[in-house]
């Protein structure tokens, strides 16, 4: 009798063990600082699984660390994209768990866990079971988050530069200040961008907050003394004549809006300075013509109305309202002018909740946002909300720290990047300001970096978008949309060549294979479409400046401000890529005819490729034939993409990459998109010889694919080193001549 109790309860705890290692994420017991401050707020863990055997809705959860309960007001659960607190669960308002449901969990225990190895228990009630609760346990080390970067202004930091915020719908530029205002240089022009943008719309903005302090009031900016970006916010301390204020900024996730959370010591007064400048974002060198803003006690702050657009903005805050003024004038009911000016007064008592929330498209959803912000949206939430999409995604741990914290920011900023829009789909925004919409081949390349951190959902959301929007074969060189700056339109050299290759990774990826049979004929089109360009039977793909939409450009390779016709070398190897991997799927499929004619072109065009555009001279391949049939001799980093790609044998790599390390093409902060030693050189140049972190990148995987670590790691740490200069932002591309941002935009995605 006793061996079979034993072997009852043996069997028990074996069921125990794998009921554990299917749902809890070993090793995401990670210790959290919410705020920036340097103090862990609690901790945060995963479930790849949910913590009931059956699934289903639960009724009542509760938690213990190390066998002493946690009071549930202080648990917070998400579940996909719901989060709730355990005190707020019940029969009425159950946390429900399907099969397969994966959760996060945050403890705000007001401090973080001690090293070493911790025990948390759940226990869950299930509806019909009310009287019986599930056990679930784990074991495991916790670990510390350090997705942070900090500046201080005893080490010279410079808060006036600029930095991106996102909700996924709305997305703001602000200084590192935590002001809604930033400085941004196009075409030789400095002037204030900072604001709340909702494509296609500027909300509002350049805007600004002060505090009264010695009977004055001094600006936020004028005392920074240290600043926080963390995931999803930014946090920032000031002191003012003796005062300390913290900021702490942040969009609540899918909201069209950004929040400020101000911590004042002791009673105050603060003032919100700012403009209702409602424009497209295409348009910021323009002054509107007639902005209609007025007094709204419902977000107990100001309502602005485009009358020429139909753009709505919403500044409001929780304090009490002292005054308002507009253009100069107190407290008057509305007015209507060009571009307002404003100030709003506040009396808070130690802390206050300011909202900036808008619409490119109504009213009532403008207030929504504005209400909804204002009172319901929570910092530990948007921590939340980040951490989620961190942990889950691929980790990577060098023992470079610099290269580790880099490589989390990049992450975070490729997240800040995807725009869920009501007209143009989901996908990931090619760069902001300047970009905030669905470029196909700058989608293609920041698709790649998101298979590779395994984001499959934003992924397939992406890919289904752009997939849908194909039209003989072709994939648009752009989506776009009422308002914004570019219309759809087709007629790119290369932006079809990505999505076979695309497709063939998400769906290894993912084990997606339905997504495959519902898209291969998408496939089949567009190698159809590929081999319809090669137009003079020379075996190479041809590309003009020929396109559907208004788009003035001169070709339509990714150097579409130059003309490199008619047949550009990375489009051939992109060409060649794209045919194998259409010949994978082909095969996947059973459709073995096409898979072996798609194959046979891919390995003949391979071996042509390198005959034809082979320099010997130079030790470096030819950039582009030219309509003549002659072949340019620019030295230009093009070259590198069939070389990272792995169609250049090793003698012919070794000598090209020894040719593109030298200093005219590479400089100390990049690759230049041309050598300075070209008469063409320009380094002011758009694709003539300025420094793209794109090409760098080209660069870094070049050298790794060939052998050449040193090399590669450098350039990584290069590039790693700029996003941490930037405050994890990455330039969209350098001056040739010296380090500096050149009419480019503040966060790019390639």
């Amino acid at each position: 009798m006793d061996d079979i109790l034993f072997r009852v309860w043996e069997l028990s705890a074996e069921i125990d063990r794998i009921f554990t290692r299917m749902a809890y994420i070993r090793g995401s017991l990670i210790n959290m600082d919410l705020d920036g401050d340097g103090v862990y707020d609690g901790f945060s863990f995963r479930l790849r699984n949910p913590p009931v055997p059956m699934a289903g809705n639960v009724v009542k959860m509760r938690l213990l660390v190390d066998g002493e309960r946690v009071d549930e007001r202080r648990v917070l659960v998400r579940v996909g994209d719901e989060i709730k607190n355990l005190a707020e669960i019940s029969s009425k308002n159950p946390l429900t768990f399907l099969p397969g449901t994966r959760s996060t969990f945050m403890v705000l225990l007001g401090k973080g866990l001690e090293e070493g190895v911790h025990r948390i228990q759940i226990r869950s009630w299930l509806e019909g079971f009310e009287e019986v609760w599930i056990p679930f346990e784990f074991e495991d080390e916790v670990e510390s988050e350090e997705v942070k970067l900090e500046l201080r202004s005893e080490e010279g930091a410079d808060f006036s530069q600029p930095i991106i915020l996102s909700s996924g719908r709305a997305y703001a530029v602000l200084s590192r200040a935590g002001d809604l205002s930033a400085n941004w240089s196009w075409m030789g022009v400095t002037y204030d961008i900072g604001g709340l943008y909702a494509p296609p719309a500027k909300i509002l903005g350049p805007l600004k907050v002060g505090v009264e302090a010695g009977g004055r009031v001094l600006m936020l900016d004028q005392g920074v003394e240290r600043m926080v970006h963390g995931a999803g916010y930014i946090l920032t301390e000031h002191k003012l004549d003796g005062r300390k204020v913290v900021r702490k900024t942040f969009h609540p996730p899918g909201a069209l809006a950004i929040v400020q959370d101000l911590e004042v010591d002791g009673r105050a007064k603060i003032v919100i300075r700012g403009k209702g400048s409602l424009v497209p974002y295409g348009l910021l060198g323009m002054i509107p013509s007639s902005v209609k803003v007025f007094h709204d006690k419902r977000v107990n702050g100001l309502v602005f109305w485009s009358r020429d657009l139909g753009y709505y903005g919403v500044v409001g805050c929780s304090g009490r309202l002292e005054s308002y003024v507009l253009d100069g004038h107190e407290d008057v009911a509305e007015m209507t002018l060009p571009t307002p000016s404003f100030e709003l007064s506040y009396s808070v008592d130690g802390k206050a909740r300011i909202v900036v929330a808008g619409s490119p498209y109504g009213l009532e959803e403008a207030l929504s946002e504005a209400f909804m912000s204002l009172s319901k949206s929570d910092l530990s939430h948007i921590v939340l909300h980040y951490v989620t999409y961190l942990n889950k995604t691929t980790a990577f741990e060098t023992d470079d720290p610099e290269i580790n914290l880099a490589y989390k920011l990049g992450k975070l900023a490729l997240f800040y990047l995807i725009l869920r829009h009501p007209e143009l789909g989901s996908g990931i925004m090619a760069g902001l300001p300047r970009f905030p919409t669905f470029w196909g081949r700058d989608l293609a390349w920041v698709l790649q970096a998101m298979i590779n951190v395994s984001e499959w959902d934003i992924v397939k959301e992406a890919l289904e978008s752009i997939l849908k929007r194909v039209r003989d074969g072709e994939i648009p060189m752009i989506i776009g949309g009422r308002g914004f700056l570019h219309s759809t339109c087709y007629g790119s050299a290369d932006a079809t060549l990505y999505y076979p290759w695309l497709i063939k990774e998400y769906v290894l990826g993912s084990g997606d294979r339905g997504f495959l049979e519902s898209w291969y004929p998408k496939v089949a089109e567009m190698i159809e479409w590929g081999f319809k360009k090669d137009m003079d039977g020379d075996g190479f793909l041809d590309h003009g400046a020929s396109i559907t939409g208004l788009l003035p450009i001169p070709d339509t390779t990714w150097m579409d401000h130059i003309d490199r016709r008619k047949s550009a070398i990375e489009v051939q190897a992109l060409w060649v890529r794209a045919l194998e991997s259409a010949a994978d799927l082909a095969r996947l499929m059973g459709d073995l005819e096409n898979a072996g004619r798609w194959r046979e072109k891919a390995e003949e065009l391979k071996s042509l490729l390198v005959k034809r555009y082979w320099n010997e001279v130079e030790g470096y391949f030819y950039d582009t034939i030219r309509p003549d049939g002659s072949l340019d001799p620019s030295i230009r980093p093009n070259a590198l993409i069939p070389i990272f790609l792995g169609y250049v044998d090793e003698e012919k790599a070794g000598k090209a990459l020894d040719r593109a390390s030298r200093p005219d093409l590479m400089a100390p902060w990049g690759v230049r998109t041309l050598s300075s030693l070209d008469p063409k050189y320009d380094p002011k140049a758009y694709h003539g010889g300025c420094v793209w972190p794109l090409t760098t990148g080209w660069a870094a995987m070049a050298n790794l694919r060939h052998g050449r670590v040193e090399e590669g790691f450098c350039l990584i740490k290069l590039m790693a080193r700029q996003i941490l200069n930037e405050a994890g932002m990455y330039a969209e591309l350098y001056r040739g001549d010296r380090e500096e941002p050149f009419n480019a935009c503040i966060l790019q995605a390639w």
